[in-house]
């Protein structure tokens, strides 16, 4: 009774099987027919798919009866299956019409392993290997996407399977070439992928030119973006694999497949950045901007040390992440009117409408052709094309804000330099008409001052105040005529030349002072020639003269000394060399700090020595001195050192 109950339970499960591979024969998909005037075939609707979750089948497991509930008909033309550990097996059937070969293409190019099995014309199984992990001569044809051949010959039917797993998006997108029409195809990519790559090269050999010419780091890292772009499709669209890598396949997808993206999205944050100056129109997303810009470089740094899936998935999250943030202050500069902001949106628009474009073929809302193909690239040489517009519209925007800015600077420093002149003519005016309201009542006191110093009849006293009016007097005679000389100079002096001797000059200067000196007790040392003569004015340069020896005195050592020293010297100038004559004029004074010597020729600079000496003054005295030197064509320098004494050098050209 088991027994009989056994074999009807298993002639039950026999006859369920049988209906089930019926039914998958019944409704199995149908093979593509190969006919003479068609050259393209695309097979992604004519597969069937099995998931292989642990990626141990195979060829022969996958052909069992029992395996057959399991493949799944494709509802895309191109299947795709995202960041999967699977591994996919896909089969089709060609019937062909003739005796002919065929180029069967991956079109995608970052696919690891790709095992293709078809049979031969004798019937006998073929295994073939391609992929990315695998060295590129290994191929059946030099070409960026991977290429089966396979031979047909005529009324036959050929059934095929591939088997396909990756590290990174696992997609089957099939295509069936005739090599004739296969050559056509790579002759126009050929074409299309050169102007490309050509157009994006020349953009950046311009911009570096321009970031040469103008030192604008927007430049600079607008042609990393450029370059990083260029490395990015370089590598999707297999030209990377193809001509530029020869060294292990393993490092070339830990390297460039997981890198390319970290470095484009850390050159565009920056170039945004600095091309919308968001440190000081969007401060607020300045700390965002600087997070982006870590993640970016960290990840660059990191991914050849993570497994591929991982680095992939995370390059793609950034880039993800980086373009909403692109996007989000494109159009935030746009609604503040930021003018170079509208050119930068748009070319973003554009870049991921390319994008969008190229995804509806995967998710299967539009079929698939050339234009939605190549559309993340057109896409691209429009953002670069736009970009760099808008590079050189906001350099000419920056240069019109320059000019403008400029424009107003000058007129601030006109209108500065109109108000200073008009308070110089104020301050002249005031001095030059409080000098000559002072000189008349100062001339009468010095002269009845002088009377009664002289005047015998006086007592002692009366002559001792006589005595102290008549310095106070000379000194306050000396002031004024001080600053009635400083006022002609800087309006209208006129300047008479004649034949002048030198010995002349300082003999006037040292009567000049010859109160001074006596009153100091000075030790004069004089070498001087009586036949050195200038051409120049006599008076100002006794004036100039004297106002050099006058300091040399007043801030000298009770008893100290004073040497002059007049002698021929060829003098020198930036331009050329010239014969003058050179009075020196030292002391055993105070001497000058250091941080004075710039300043003492300054109108109205006195260094405050009351802690020592009691010296009165204007401080225009050797301001008036340098100034009629210049008025000659010479020159007055000075050598200082504190609590030594100074060195005066008056050097005057001879000749007219």
């Amino acid at each position: 009774m088991k027994n009989k109950k056994k074999i009807l339970t298993n002639f039950i499960i026999s006859l369920i099987a049988l209906f089930i591979w019926i039914t998958n024969s019944l409704f199995a998909i149908e093979p593509i027919l190969l006919s003479e005037d068609k050259g393209k075939y695309p097979i992604g609707s004519y597969l069937e798919i099995l998931e292989d979750k642990e990626g141990t089948l195979t060829i022969d497991d996958i052909r069992k009866p029992e395996m057959e509930n399991l493949w799944v008909r494709s509802k895309s033309e191109n299947p795709s299956f995202g960041y999967s550990k699977s591994a996919y097996w896909a089969r089709f059937s060609l019937e062909s019409q003739s005796t002919k070969e065929y180029y069967l293409e991956v079109e995608y190019s970052l696919l690891d392993n790709i095992d293709f099995y078809t049979y031969s014309n004798e019937g006998n199984l073929i295994h073939k290997r391609s992929g990315d992990l695998l060295p590129f001569t290994q191929r059946d044809i030099d070409y960026r996407n991977f290429i089966f051949i396979i031979a047909t010959e005529n009324n036959s039917k050929k059934e095929n399977y591939i088997r396909i797993q990756s590290k990174g998006t696992v997609v089957i997108p099939l295509i069936l070439w005739t090599p004739k029409v296969f050559l056509e195809k790579k002759n126009t990519e050929l074409l299309v992928f050169g102007v490309y790559f050509g157009a994006l090269l020349v953009m950046a050999l311009y911009n570096l030119f321009i970031w040469v010419s103008v030192k604008d780091n927007s430049y600079l890292f607008y042609v990393c973006f450029i370059i990083t772009s260029i490395l990015y499709f370089s590598n999707a669209h297999g030209f990377t694999f193809q001509y530029f890598w020869f060294g292990s396949p393993e490092f070339y997808n830990q390297v460039f497949s997981s890198l390319t993206l970290f470095p484009i999205a850390f050159a565009a944050i920056f170039f945004s950045a600095k091309y919308l100056q968001i440190k000081h129109n969007l401060p607020s997303f300045y700390i965002s901007y600087r997070i982006l810009l870590l993640s970016s470089g960290v990840g660059f740094l990191v991914s050849p040390f993570v497994s591929y899936r991982l680095g992939s998935i995370a390059g793609v999250m950034n880039f993800i992440i980086a373009s909403f943030w692109m996007l989000t202050l494109g159009i935030i500069m746009v609604r503040k009117k930021y003018r170079p902001a509208k050119l930068y949106l748009l070319s973003w628009c554009v870049l991921l409408l390319g994008f969008i474009l190229s995804l509806l073929p995967v998710l299967g809302l539009t079929p698939k052709n050339d234009y939605i193909q190549y559309s993340p690239m057109f896409g691209s040489v429009v953002e670069v094309i736009l970009l760099s517009l808008g590079l050189a519209d906001r350099i000419n925007e920056l240069k019109k804000e320059k000019e403008q800015a400029q424009a107003e600077s000058l007129a601030n420093q006109r209108l500065a330099i109109e108000n200073l002149e008009k308070a110089n003519r104020v301050k002249d005016d005031f001095l030059a008409n409080l000098s000559h309201e002072l000189n008349t009542p100062l001339t009468i006191v010095y002269g009845y001052s002088e009377m009664l110093n002289l005047g015998k009849d006086y007592p002692e006293e009366v002559r001792d105040y006589s005595r102290e009016i008549h310095e106070s007097a000379e000194k306050l005679n000396d002031y004024v005529h001080d600053l009635m000389l400083m006022t002609y100079m800087e309006s209208n002096l006129k300047v008479v030349k004649s034949n002048v001797s030198i010995s002349q000059l300082v003999s006037t200067a040292i009567k000049q002072n010859t109160n001074l000196i006596d009153k100091k007790q000075i030790q004069l040392a004089l070498n001087t020639f009586d036949d050195l003569e200038l051409y120049g004015d006599k008076i100002l340069l006794e004036k100039s003269i004297s106002a050099v020896l006058k300091n040399a005195i007043i801030y000298n050592k009770q008893s100290g000394l004073v040497n002059i020293l007049v002698r021929k010297r060829d003098l020198k100038t930036l331009n050329h060399t010239y014969y003058g004559i050179e009075i020196k004029i030292s002391d055993t004074g105070i001497g000058i700090a250091e941080e004075f010597h710039q300043k003492i020729f300054e109108k109205f600079f006195r260094i405050d020595s009351s802690l020592t000496y009691e010296v009165s003054g204007v401080g225009v005295g050797l301001y008036i001195a340098r100034k009629i030197v210049e008025i000659h064509g010479g020159s007055l320098e000075m050598k200082s050192e504190l609590g030594i004494g100074s060195e005066f050098t008056i050097s005057l050209p001879v000749s007219k």
